[in-house]
This record gives structure tokens, sequence and C-alpha cells, in this order.
């Protein structure tokens, strides 16, 4: 999976976390718009490495959060979460 598939991705799952677009674009509000975070969510476009370091700063993420997978996370078995919880 290429890094804008997963970008694509951690953005429909930030809509989710956030409740909707709209509320994630209120929070992300002075650093991305509405429609930049549409075109993101829809990887009609990339967002630049600079974006995304704001983004993940504004919403205290990991560093390198839109790099990961983070939806195969949430659909792992609880075995494969025990273990990861492990080495966590």
């Amino acid at each position: 999976m290429g890094l804008y598939t997963t970008q694509s991705k951690n953005f429909k799952l930030l809509r989710n976390t956030y409740g909707s677009h709209e509320n994630l674009a209120q929070r992300l509000q002075g650093t991305v718009n509405g429609t930049q975070l549409s075109r993101f969510t829809t990887a009609e476009e990339v967002a630049t490495p600079d974006i995304i370091a704001r983004i993940e700063s504004v919403l205290s993420l990991p560093t390198g959060w839109f790099d990961r997978d983070n939806l195969a996370f949430t659909q792992i078995s609880p075995e494969d979460y025990e273990l990861l919880s492990l080495i966590l």
C-alpha cells in the first residue's frame, strides 16, 4: 500500500474519530480548509510533508502517524492486539 492510499485512509479515520468532516475541518481551522480536507480524504490530492506535520501537531498525533496504516490496527484480532500491546 502506498503512502497516497495510507494518507487518504488516515484522513477518513480522523473524520470518523472527530464525528464528521465539519468537526475535523473546524479542529484544523488555520491549518487546512474544508475543501483541502475533502481532497486529501478522497485521495484527489496528497498533503505535503509540511501540512502533515502541522496536522499531527494540532491534533497531538505522533510524528509519522500519517505514514502508518492506522486503520489496520482497528481491525486486528484480539490475539494480535494482545501481542502488539506487549511489544509496545
